[in-house]
């Protein structure tokens, strides 16, 4: 639930929370309570938040949530690793010729 959270502000008694994405809100509508029952029962925050006399907490997704940083797109290049040096022993002409076609592919991607 931290990471979601982007800032915290309080105004005319609510304590808002701006949250990153939708469902760190259900997380936080399904938590209110307990989030709520927390600030009201710790002394440390009871002591740091008496200016502000919160009465409601509040969640919403911000929309100046930071955008996921997209990869660079790269082609991956390959070094062929065969060298083309194999025997074809096929009696189907067919066949052999697409043997014979694979095989020059490799020699010429090999170098």
């Amino acid at each position: 639930m931290q990471n979601g959270i982007l800032f915290i502000y309080v105004k005319n008694g609510t304590l808002f929370f701006a949250l990153k994405h939708p469902v760190y809100k259900m997380e936080f509508d399904y938590k209110h309570s307990l989030i709520k029952n927390l600030l009201s029962t710790l002394p440390p925050l009871r002591e740091a938040c008496g200016d502000h006399k919160i009465r409601d907490i509040k969640a919403f997704v911000s929309r100046f949530a930071p955008k996921p940083k997209e990869s660079p797109r790269s082609v991956p290049h390959y070094r062929e690793r065969a060298s083309g040096r194999f025997d074809i022993r096929c009696k189907n002409e067919r066949v052999k010729r697409e043997f014979e076609s694979l095989k020059e592919t490799i020699r010429c991607s090999g170098n």
